[in-house]
Parts: C-alpha cells; structure tokens; sequence
C-alpha cells in the first residue's frame, strides 16, 4: 500500500471512528512514516531530552530504528538481518507465532494473528493514559495499523529471500476487457530483481485500483488479485478496530462508497489519490510531509536520510528542537521489531 492508504485513509478511518483531527494525525502520520523512516546509523543531538530508552542512547547520541524499505529493497534488502528487521518486522509480519520446531510460513495472512495482537497492544486503554504517554501510544498504534494493513496487501508474500515464497511469473494485468500480459522486458527486469518481498512485481501489490493476476513459479498456481476488493476488506477490518478502541457505533456503510470512489481513481498518481481524498472528505485536513516531525524534533542542516554515507552521518550534528514525536516514533518501532523477532522463526529458514 502507499501514501494515499496508509495515511490518507487511516486519517479518515481514524477521525470517523472518533479520535479527535489532533490524535487522528499523530496516528496517521506514524502510519506512513513507517515507509519514511529511513535513518539507520546513530545521530548525534545536542541537549537531548530525557528519554526512558537507555538502551538507544548513548550520550550525546541516539540511534534510530529504520523502518522504511525504500531505497534498501533491490540492494541491502539480500541481507538477513535487514530481511528480519525492516522486511519482516514492519511490512511483511508472518501470521503466526513460532513454536519452536518444525517449517515455518513467513508468508503474511489478512488479518494475520501477530498483526492483530500489536493493534490490541497499542488500541488498548488508550484512552485512559495521561497525555506523553498517550502520544506514544497513539505512534505505537499508526505503525501497528501500517504492519496490519500490509498483511492484506503483500499477503502471500514474505519478508524473506525465498523463491518458495516470492517468486512470480507471466504477470497480467487487467485493461479494458481482459487481462493483458506485461511487457517482455519488464518482465524480464523483474525476474532479474531478488525474491525479497514482492520485488519481482514491483509496485502492483500496492496500487489500490489494480486487478492483474500472477503464477507463482514454485507452485505453478496463477492468482487473480482484485487490489481494491483486498484494499476494502483491510479498511474495514482497520475500522472496526478503531471504533472499538474508542467504543463508537460502526457507520462503514456512510465511508465505503466515498472510500471506493478513491481507490478507484485509474492512476498510480499520489498527487491525485490526496487530490480525491480531500473532495470527497473536505472537514478532514491532509497534510503530510516525511520532513514534519523531524524538523518538529530536530534541528541541523540536512535530513535528506535516504541520500546519506556513513560518513555523513558521522559529520552531522543536530539539536533537540522541542518535540518529542519522532523520538517517540522510533522508540515504539524498536519495541515492535523486538516483538516481531521474538515471535518468528529468525534463521528465515
């Protein structure tokens, strides 16, 4: 899923189930960040705050969690420890908790149980903590809806190089009456690309408008995908979800045509997907920027995270700018990744 699901929509499921415009942003945007958040190497900050984290802080420096498989996928993404850590822990959480013997199925599930547990985790008596801690939970519960989302989009798909789980063939997509084949080339470009995640179908999992169809070439079995019929089924589950933490009444019938209106706009286009959001839903404000909470946090010369050389991390020095939401940020992801790693089976075998 993208921007216009993990944060558009969850900024509109999140308001509607009754969290206030205020809340309803903090969660969203944690939501979305989850895909930002590509700093990895310790930052050093000036003045920084007091933070209940020893284990992250060292002096002058905290380190944050990287989250975000943008820019890491076809390259860093072969290495087992960012498959366990960013793959796996953030995108692509296997439905079940390891036993401790026997096969194990990394491959992600709607609705799967593990998912489940960190939105019941991070939705329960929020309502009833004071404010700090409230914010915090509020972070803890957007990248909880982020890793909960994708078990319906990269379903059947893991976090893990496999070609068991990820390879894929002959991909056809749906335009005008039937479905077309894609491109040889492109095909091939795919096919080129590691079995990590859904690498060798590029973005097709996340366009909520889509219907193509695939072979899983360790099987042989051809799946048709219906993106939007998949899409509903998370935004409904997700509502749901949201409504209970706050004990309101389910009004899905008033969203879900306005919700289908935008997952069927034809076009890969963010710009216009927010454009749609903010038509049909004008007393919600969308407003979301991957540099927000750090310059909230922080301030220094660069965040431009995604471009940066160990090198640059080490000349870079930052202060503590009054806002703690991105501290926070990567404070509930390091508690999710331990979460994730304690419950799977970690020699991804």
């Amino acid at each position: 899923m993208q921007k216009d699901f993990h944060y558009c929509l969850i900024k509109v499921l999140t308001q509607k189930s009754g969290f206030s415009p205020e809340d309803a942003q903090i969660i969203a945007y944690a939501s979305q960040y989850t895909d930002d958040a590509v700093e990895y190497l310790p930052l050093r900050i000036k003045n920084l705050p007091d933070l209940d984290f020893k284990k992250r802080v060292d002096g002058e420096y905290f380190d944050p969690i990287c989250t975000a498989h943008r820019g890491i996928e076809y390259i860093t993404g072969i290495f087992k420890d960012v498959q366990r850590k960013v793959y796996i822990s953030f995108h692509f959480l296997p439905s079940l908790k390891y036993e401790g013997a026997g096969r194990y199925n990394y491959c992600c599930v709607p609705d799967g149980s593990l998912a489940r547990l960190l939105i019941q985790q991070a939705s329960d008596k929020i309502n009833t903590v004071k404010k700090e801690k409230r914010t915090r939970k509020l972070i803890q519960l957007g990248i909880a809806l982020h890793t909960y989302a994708d078990n319906w989009s990269h379903q059947r798909f893991s976090g893990r190089r496999s070609a068991r789980d990820n390879d894929v063939e002959r991909i056809h997509i749906f335009k005008g009456n039937d479905f077309e084949p894609l491109p040889f080339f492109d095909q091939l470009k795919l096919n080129i690309l590691p079995d990590v995640g859904h690498a060798e179908t590029f973005n097709l999992p996340d366009l909520s408008h889509l219907r193509w169809k695939y072979e899983h070439d360790e099987s042989g079995f051809e799946y048709v995908r219906d993106n939007m019929t998949i899409f509903l089924e998370a935004a409904f589950a997700i509502f749901k979800v949201l409504c209970g933490a706050n004990k309101q009444s389910d009004n899905w019938k008033s969203l879900v045509n306005k919700i289908k209106e935008c997952f069927s706009i034809p076009s890969d286009s963010i710009k216009r997907k927010f454009q749609k959001y903010t038509e049909l839903f004008p007393e919600i404000t969308f407003n979301y920027s991957e540099d927000d909470w750090r310059n909230q946090a922080l301030k220094g010369e660069s965040f431009d995270w995604i471009n940066f050389e160990k090198e640059d991390y080490k000349a870079q020095t930052y202060k503590f700018n009054g806002d703690m939401k991105w501290f926070y940020f990567h404070m509930a992801a390091y508690d999710q990744r331990l979460f994730a790693i304690k419950n799977i089976r970690e020699d991804l075998l």
